[in-house]
């Protein structure tokens, strides 16, 4: 046994080596038995520097629920751990809550170019509520694997996941990172069945790259039944959330990057929509699609490929929204950045589409849509149109929150030569708040639809009086945009919906103006009223 003596503050520190014990950190000699040895004294273990630690057998310590392995910097090959596993000699409520196992300072598993020996086991089966940090694990998947018990508190902090994806072919995987086991004694992925999990403060810090391509269901871990998880600053770890067990789960992520699809956080399940996440100033440069439940929130979070979409597989707007519009939406966005161009604040499309529509035009005179244009956008990677060929455009500008109402339309054919093309629309004399339906005919006969309103924000000129401006519409052919022409930052994107059948639209409809808000002829403001809407003619 050896002592370092750190002062009279905090008196003497005592630890243990392997080597004591008789291991060799050789690469080649079993030394399971000299660690086991070593954590059962009750002392911190320090290895050796730089070694090279083998292990044949589990080091099985399931007999104590405390302990602290550092690597000091070696690799434990092939190793296995059991730690508090005796259920009828340990309750859970002896290691909580200061009670931990520690492993932290070094590599786990085998080398880049092969798998460690029983890759299949979890390195760690534990009942005991676990601290690791500052480890990597080397075409090792599976991390870890829990009793069926209430294991409140588990850190992984700096843990990372190195695979050589060659090793690992499609499907191989079956389990997660972290795991459950079950009441056979075996490893499964968290699930529900037959599992009485708490994790009531579970805290991922810079966990990182815990996810393989070629099997796309494999995840960090599946979040369960109650369960409250930070993560921080974790790159291209996914997790599953919503499963048969995961109703009321927690799960709040701060500065978070994902970039792969396999790697994305994932939802689904009959009890999704009972649990609640937070995304705060989160990443998510691949292809991902919104958790679009109430409870989930995303603030400050940056979407990439959700326009300019280039990477394999190919994914469209409508993939990121679940199919809907972005006013349909149930999740919350807030000051989200999309596709790079484009800030979305779901809460404030919601109310534009309720807030008064004003004018120049009086007597609500049409808003002079001009002809559709079109520019070929070669270098460009956000325009993809699916045809080439004549497609037809049915424009509606619509004046209130009711979408079959129309008191302006236009109806335009034009041939798109190149599936890099622009559509382009102007609409003239917008104040604020006004929306658009467009119904794209393709060259196929497929109809597509989309919905979009322009900012109410009122632009007011030097003379204190509100500023006309014009309404810009693009077409991308996959997805399209709509605001006011002079700023960039009031045009927001949507998809477009495949439907069966042209919407039945009332045009035409005439609505008095006044002070250039929109009034019915009681002169209250419009919203989804139309009774009171009369015919005028035009000035």
């Amino acid at each position: 046994m050896r002592e370092i003596d750190l002062g009279p503050v905090q008196g003497p520190l005592t630890f243990v080596t392997p080597e004591e014990f008789g291991a060799k950190g050789d690469g080649l000699t079993d030394d399971s038995d000299a660690f086991k040895n070593a954590l059962l004294t009750g002392k911190k273990v320090i290895c050796m520097p730089k070694k090279v630690y083998n292990f044949i057998k589990p080091v099985d310590v399931k007999r104590i629920y405390a302990g602290h392995l550092d690597l000091n910097g070696s690799l434990l090959k092939n190793f296995h751990i059991l730690v508090n596993l005796n259920d009828a000699g340990n309750d859970w409520r002896q290691t909580y809550p200061v009670g931990k196992f520690v492993i932290e300072n070094g590599e786990v598993g085998g080398t880049w170019g092969e798998r460690p020996a029983n890759w299949e086991v979890p390195v760690i089966k534990t009942g005991t509520q676990m601290r690791l940090q500052h480890l990597k694990f080397t075409n090792a998947p599976y991390m870890l694997a829990m009793v069926n018990q209430y294991l409140d508190y588990m850190a992984f902090e700096d843990c990372l996941y190195i695979e050589n994806h060659a090793l690992f072919q499609e499907n191989v995987l079956k389990l997660d990172a972290i795991n459950v086991i079950g009441t056979d004694g075996n490893a499964k992925k968290i699930d529900g069945t037959a599992q009485n999990l708490a994790g009531d403060a579970w805290i991922f810090k810079q966990c990182n790259e815990w996810y393989s391509p070629n099997n796309k269901d494999y995840k960090m871990i599946a979040f369960h039944n109650n369960s409250a998880a930070t993560m921080i600053n974790c790159i291209q770890s996914g997790f599953r959330i919503g499963g048969s067990y995961s109703d009321y789960a927690r799960v709040v992520c701060i500065s978070c990057h994902w970039e792969e699809e396999g790697s994305m956080p994932v939802t689904g399940g009959p009890y999704w929509y009972l649990c609640s996440a937070l995304f705060l100033g989160c990443f998510f440069w691949g292809n991902y699609q919104l958790f679009n439940f109430k409870s989930v929130q995303y603030i400050n979070c940056t979407f990439v490929q959700t326009i300019d979409n280039y990477r394999l597989p190919h994914r469209d707007f409508a993939f990121f929204t679940n199919g809907k519009y972005l006013h349909e939406l149930d999740c919350v966005m807030q000051n989200c950045g999309v596709g790079g161009n484009y800030i979305i604040d779901t809460k404030g499309i919601k109310q534009t589409r309720k807030s008064p529509k004003k004018t120049y035009n009086k007597f609500m005179d049409y808003l002079n849509i001009a002809n559709l244009s079109t520019k070929v956008m070669q270098n460009w990677e956000h325009a993809k149109f699916n045809q080439t060929g004549q497609y037809t455009y049915e424009m509606y500008v619509l004046a209130t929150e009711l979408d079959n109402y129309s008191y302006s339309f236009k109806t335009q054919q034009i041939n798109i030569t190149n599936e890099r093309t622009q559509v382009t629309a102007l609409l003239g004399n917008a104040i604020g708040g006004f929306g658009i339906r467009a119904i794209r005919t393709s060259p196929n006969g497929e109809i597509h639809e989309t919905i979009l309103h322009s900012s109410s924000e009122i632009a007011i000129g030097d003379d204190g009086n509100p500023v006309a401006r014009n309404l810009v519409f693009h077409d991308y052919g996959e997805w399209c945009d709509f605001g006011f022409n002079d700023d960039i930052k009031t045009q927001l994107p949507n998809i477009w919906k495949k439907i069966s059948k042209k919407p039945n639209m009332i045009k035409n409809m005439q609505m008095l103006e006044a002070n250039g808000v929109l009034v019915t002829k009681d002169n209250s403001t419009i919203t989804t009223d139309i009774s009171g809407m009369i015919q005028v003619k035009k000035a």
